[in-house]
């Protein structure tokens, strides 16, 4: 979840929230009462901003009798940021857990109209009090500051951690199996049909462990999952167990919302930019010319994308970042090969170029058709113009090559 960009205001009320709970537990505050309640709180996927399409959780602690009711949240940053935007991309974002009064909270919820369910977890209180104290030793560590992982330590990760933690027994799921074909990919794709450009900037930036089978638990990455698997789950000591849910209501209704895709997908972009490029190639071939400015403009972009794919498997490699197979045809070589279509007296190497990025091409075509990991099909869509671009100005370019065009 991003940080709600409202507010200046909201900033100033968690950070002293923060520092209360830091007051109270150098001074040891008074435990919960008996009346306190920790509940999850599941907010359903919205179109609110990129990151909260996939839902959210949170936790809520609520004890009348202390007179406190916060909501406890994972995984908030700035996004309007946009250094933070590039360190999400780079793998060394860190978030904040940042603390709401709730109504404050609800408020805004209510605003963007999410619909907002409540899950009372059915713990003892001493469960109750060790997970509070666990929350606001968290909230002390670094100013709450931890190390973001989009699928491993994220709003739902982190609660679910937080509470297997502060319960004595464990936690029994009904029914902890997932098909073979579960990867992070294919879980987290329906939530991005109508979101095309996130989806295919995922399929190009992302490495192959993405596409790996995933256990029951790391399913539980995505809020709706977690949402259904503690709904039908116990909490076991020995021979006793109970629910871990207590109760679930209604918070806020919702309002909904409807997200129309959008007529220029990255595939109908690329088809039309491949129309465009074949024809210019033809009109080159025609009259036997070399329009330079094509080849600089089309692999200067390809060897920028190269580049920061390579990065991301280099310099800024992350566990879902390795291996990016797509940098077999998309490479930063792409932009040395600018120079070598800027000089004339350097057209047999760039004639070995052009050999080259087709056998590249070629390569990549076949692991990528191999890889059979669900939603790889739509990836191949995806991608098939802009590889396609690439391999029809290498083959025109050895066109040129043998009629002599320099």
């Amino acid at each position: 979840m991003e940080k709600n960009n409202n507010s200046s205001k909201f900033r100033a009320e968690n950070l002293f929230i923060l520092i209360l709970l830091y007051v109270s537990a150098v001074h040891a505050a008074k435990p919960l009462s008996s009346e306190a309640q920790i509940s999850l709180l599941i907010g359903e996927p919205n179109n609110t901003s990129i990151f909260s399409i996939f839902g959210h959780a949170s936790l809520r602690v609520n004890d009348p009798e202390l007179n406190l009711d916060y909501i406890l949240n994972y995984g908030v940053f700035d996004s309007s940021n946009t250094e933070n935007i590039l360190h999400l991309i780079k793998g060394n974002l860190y978030c904040e857990l940042w603390v709401y009064d709730t109504p404050e909270y609800l408020e805004i919820s209510r605003q963007k109209g999410v619909q907002l369910r409540e899950h009372i977890l059915n713990l003892t209180p001493a469960e109750k009090e060790t997970l509070w104290q666990h929350l606001i030793e968290m909230g002390k560590s670094q100013k709450g500051m931890y190390h973001y992982d989009i699928f491993r330590t994220n709003c739902a990760t982190l609660p679910l951690k937080s509470i297997e933690g502060a319960i004595s027994g464990g936690i029994v799921y009904a029914n902890p199996v997932v098909n073979p074909s579960d990867s992070y990919s294919v879980l987290g794709e329906p939530y991005l049909n109508n979101h095309p450009w996130p989806l295919f900037l995922s399929f190009l930036f992302f490495g192959d462990s993405i596409y790996d089978p995933l256990t029951f638990k790391e399913t539980l990455f995505l809020p709706g999952n977690l949402e259904k698997a503690f709904e039908s789950a116990t909490i076991t000591i020995g021979a006793e167990s109970r629910p871990l849910i207590q109760s679930s209501h209604l918070l806020i209704e919702g309002s909904s919302q409807e997200t129309v895709r959008p007529f220029f997908t990255p595939q109908v972009i690329g088809w039309i930019l491949f129309l465009i490029i074949i024809s210019l190639s033809l009109i080159e071939w025609k009259k036997k010319k070399y329009f330079r400015v094509v080849d600089y403009i089309l692999f200067g972009i390809a060897g920028i994308f190269g580049l920061i794919i390579f990065l991301l498997n280099t310099v800024f490699v992350e566990w879902y970042t390795w291996f990016g197979y797509n940098l077999i045809w998309l490479h930063p070589l792409h932009l040395v090969a600018i120079v070598l279509f800027a000089n004339k007296k350097l057209y047999k190497q760039a004639y070995y170029y052009h050999i080259f990025n087709l056998l590249t091409l070629a390569v990549a075509a076949v692991v990528i058709y191999k890889i059979d990991k669900g939603v790889l099909v739509i990836y191949e869509k995806m991608v098939a113009p802009y590889m396609l671009m690439l391999t029809s100005r290498s083959v025109f370019g050895l066109i040129r090559y043998y009629r002599k065009i320099k």
